[in-house]
């Protein structure tokens, strides 16, 4: 409810949540947006509108070996009749990401809980993958705290405004906790060290360029941003 572009839940016969599906052409600031957000309002870091599903899957992709907890997102078109608000009979392409649950488990955005109930490593390492992405749009909401049996553990969700192609609209919601200002350990330094900012920025450039989606002129900034970061990053570690 939180949002501000149209967001789906595939569910299975019995209810169950299974997915989150965002159409790509119902994103803020583009031309099918349900909420109302379709001129410039929303609008952060020049990305291109209806770009954010690439950059919800390219942050999957990029959350190497899943270090941060990035759910399982991928692009796809599903069938327009699923869709209440479809502008169109074809078929309508989008982000899918694997919704979050566990038995027993409950879900709870961090913004409704005070910070001292978040795991410290899981906010250093969520930290580093929003500086490596210039994450645009790290509010309370977008970190979800689940809690079970196992444990508790943050996910980071929603990074469609991730890979700006500039700096303007920085947002960390983290960066007033106090876990934020924890050392890193030896692991997370060693996983720091081996990030490659050379080849992240190439599969990003050619993963948005691929996709014909993205503004040609944009595509190199947002590598080249997330290069800088990247080894900026790296520096100050």
């Amino acid at each position: 409810d939180e949002g501000v572009g149209g967001t789906y839940f595939i569910t299975a016969h019995d209810g169950a949540r299974l997915a989150v599906f965002k159409p790509s052409d119902e994103e803020p600031c583009a031309a099918g947006n349900p909420r109302g957000y379709t001129g410039s309002d929303g609008q952060k870091g020049d990305i291109t509108p209806g770009t954010g599903y690439l950059r919800e899957v390219a942050a999957c992709r990029l959350d190497h070996g899943g270090w941060a907890g990035v759910p399982e997102t991928i692009a796809m078109r599903l069938p327009a009749r699923l869709l209440p608000s479809a502008r169109t009979s074809e078929p309508v392409i989008g982000s899918l990401q694997r919704f979050l649950s566990a038995p027993g488990a409950t879900l709870t955005a961090s913004w409704d809980l005070a910070p001292g109930a978040f795991p410290p490593a899981d906010v250093r390492r969520i930290g580093v993958l929003d500086l490596r992405f210039c994450n645009s749009d790290r509010h309370g909401g977008n970190l979800l705290l689940q809690r079970g049996p196992d444990g508790a553990k943050l996910f980071p969700i929603d990074h469609s405004y991730c890979f700006p192609a500039n700096l303007a609209d920085l947002e960390f919601e983290w960066l007033y906790w106090p876990q934020a200002k924890t050392p890193f350990t030896e692991e997370e330094l060693t996983y720091i060290e081996s990030l490659d900012a050379d080849a992240d920025a190439r599969f990003l450039h050619q993963f948005l360029a691929e996709s014909g989606a993205a503004d040609a002129t944009c595509e190199p900034r947002c590598a080249e941003v997330l290069r800088a970061a990247t080894l900026a990053l790296q520096a100050g570690a």
